[in-house]
């Protein structure tokens, strides 16, 4: 397996650089918009490869934006190409630093477009996972998290499925409103 990894590895980075010309050796700074603001890159090339790639600022939602900004970096630095997906919940943060890590590298004078390597797709099994609890909610943020909390104060086993590797769904992100009982929303229905 480890062979497998190591010669795909090589077929990725060979591939990559037999493109085009080499990298020209250098510290290059990149920037590009992500969902609420701009998106500042450092990325660090050899003569024949991404060698490092830090993140300097990010002005995106905190939490949020924590898992592109780590992720993709270190993706890009496996395939060597940005051809990477995005980070599911966090699409503009993902972009924006794709696109920042794509100007600092096109900043140091290269021309061939590094997004045609293409992330190997992992493979998913089709085997069933079967739940015996009475409730699964689909989402942890604040409408399923309380839906669970009642379903469980009703007497139900209850399971909470979260794509994110942390809780708050787009209540982590609405900052002007929040589902909250009796509000100016509620009163001015209640009176039409």
């Amino acid at each position: 397996m480890k062979k497998r990894l190591l010669l795909l590895s090589l077929m990725v980075v060979m591939g990559n650089l037999s493109m085009g010309e080499n990298f020209k050796e250098g510290i290059y700074l990149g920037s590009a918009n992500g969902y609420k603001g701009e998106i500042k890159v450092e990325v660090k090339l050899s003569k024949d490869k991404i060698e490092d790639i830090k993140v300097i600022s990010n002005t995106d939602t905190p939490i949020i934006s924590d898992a592109p900004v780590n992720i993709i970096p270190k993706k890009v630095l496996q395939t060597q190409g940005l051809g990477v997906d995005v980070v599911a919940g966090a699409t503009g943060t993902s972009r924006g630093v794709i696109a920042a890590i794509n100007n600092a590298i096109k900043s140091s004078g290269y021309k061939t477009d590094l997004r045609r390597v293409k992330e190997s797709k992992e493979k998913f099994t089709d085997k069933v996972v079967e739940h015996k609890d009475d409730v699964v909610v689909i989402g942890a943020g604040g409408a399923g998290l309380i839906a669970a909390i009642e379903a469980k104060l009703n007497g139900a086993n209850v399971t909470v499925i979260e794509k994110m590797a942390f809780p708050g769904g787009n209540t982590l992100i609405s900052g002007a409103e929040y589902a909250a009982p009796e509000n100016w929303v509620q009163k001015r229905g209640a009176k039409r």
